[in-house]
């Protein structure tokens, strides 16, 4: 599995509430229904949640990743799965929407995103 996770950070002017619920219901919807051009088989948004958005660092050798509104996830089942949707017109049409729906509540200059693999070293605790 390929994941992106994109650290994000909420454009100026909107407070915690407004920017969540354009991401949630408006970006989120449209995620979802553009997912099967991009080629992703999962998507997650993980919202900051107060109090502990703001928190202060625990001690000085661990400081807290400080203005980040949230984390999506998303995967694909490869990384030649990935490369293969996004080479078609439809996903490049996807990634390009996404993108530009983006830009209306997401700083892009202060928001990061990197690819990774995940390697599960503790399974779900209680699954069977």
């Amino acid at each position: 599995m390929l994941k992106l996770i994109y650290c994000i950070r909420r454009k100026d002017g909107l407070d915690r509430a407004q920017f969540q619920k354009i991401w949630r219901e408006e970006h989120g919807a449209l995620a979802v229904r553009l997912a099967k051009d991009m080629g992703m088989v999962r998507y997650v948004q993980s919202h900051t949640v107060e109090p502990f958005a703001d928190a202060p660092s625990y001690d000085e050798t661990w400081e807290l990743a400080q203005g980040f509104d949230g984390v999506s996830e998303c995967w694909w089942k490869s990384a030649a799965a990935f490369e293969a949707a996004m080479a078609t017109p439809e996903g490049q049409t996807a990634a390009a929407a996404m993108q530009e729906d983006e830009r209306r509540f997401i700083n892009h200059d202060t928001s990061t995103m990197f690819f990774v693999e995940e390697n599960e070293l503790l399974p779900l605790l209680g699954k069977d």
